[in-house]
């Protein structure tokens, strides 16, 4: 497959079915069923216990929104470099004021991007464990001002000179094994950047795309005897708005089910 490959999207009046494309490396097929909406007729009381759960709902769900965006971003680009930045006391102004350090890693990455334009990056930040001081975790496709430390470590000059001790970790194997290690440092304990975003990235990275089929009054059974019979279970998972069966598709069986999707339908 290459990359104009698009994903598929199926209305009806009682589902959506959809298949995703991530830049050719992970094919998902997602199935919802859309609950009815009632409209709110009276306006009823609401208690302070009521409040916290719906901050903590409000809470996980933007958390698994941003691990999605980023999983998203990880299938679609190409990552060369895992790096781990920290601060020196010497170096930074604070190791502790994440306004400060928000506007300061901004900077350094927009400079650095004039330096080197193909540069795409990710960064997330979290507390050290001993004294809660802040150091970056982050994704990149280039090392700015490479080189290798007395440790052996491929490190950046720029980086060492203005933040401190860094290493940058050649990346190979799945995508989306490297997907969920990153994504576990978005948590309920994470510390956010200045605006309240849980992550920063570079503009335009690759997203997947949609391309939208009418196949209303179409009989879809022979998919799912297709699915079923090349042992592809759905993952349930049901909110109270609607219920999703995904299915993940493998490279060999895309071009059946795209078969199914554009041709036998």
């Amino acid at each position: 497959m290459n990359e104009s490959v698009k994903d598929v999207l199926i209305e009806e009046e009682d589902y959506i079915l959809k298949l995703e494309n991530y830049n050719d490396e992970k094919y998902i097929l997602k199935k919802y069923f859309k609950n009815e909406i009632g409209e709110i007729s009276e306006v009823s009381f609401v208690t302070d216990e009521e409040i916290l759960k719906q901050k903590k709902e409000n809470l996980r769900l933007g958390n698994l929104k941003a691990k999605q965006k980023i999983n998203e971003y990880i299938l679609c680009n190409n990552f060369n470099y895992f790096f781990t930045l920290t601060l020196d006391k010497d170096k930074v102004n604070s190791r502790y004021d994440m306004c400060y350090l928000s506007a300061k890693i901004r900077n350094s990455f927009k400079y650095l991007k004039k330096k080197y334009p193909d540069l795409i990056y990710i960064i997330i930040a979290e507390h050290h464990k001993k004294d809660g001081a802040i150091h970056f975790h982050g994704l990149t496709n280039i090392i700015p001002y490479e080189e290798v430390n007395n440790n052996g470590y491929l490190h950046s000059k720029y980086f060492f000179n203005s933040y401190g001790f860094n290493s940058f970790l050649e990346l190979y194997g799945d995508k989306a094994q490297l997907a969920n290690y990153i994504t576990k440092y978005i948590n309920k304990d994470m510390i956010r950047f200045d605006g309240g975003y849980r992550y920063i990235s570079s503009r335009g990275l690759k997203t997947k795309t949609t391309l939208k089929i009418d196949i209303k009054g179409k009989n879809l059974l022979p998919l799912y005897v297709y699915l079923q019979n090349e042992h592809i279970e759905p993952f349930v998972s049901s909110t109270k708005y609607n219920t999703v069966s995904i299915f993940e598709i493998k490279r060999e069986n895309l071009e059946k089910v795209i078969d199914f999707l554009k041709n036998t339908l």
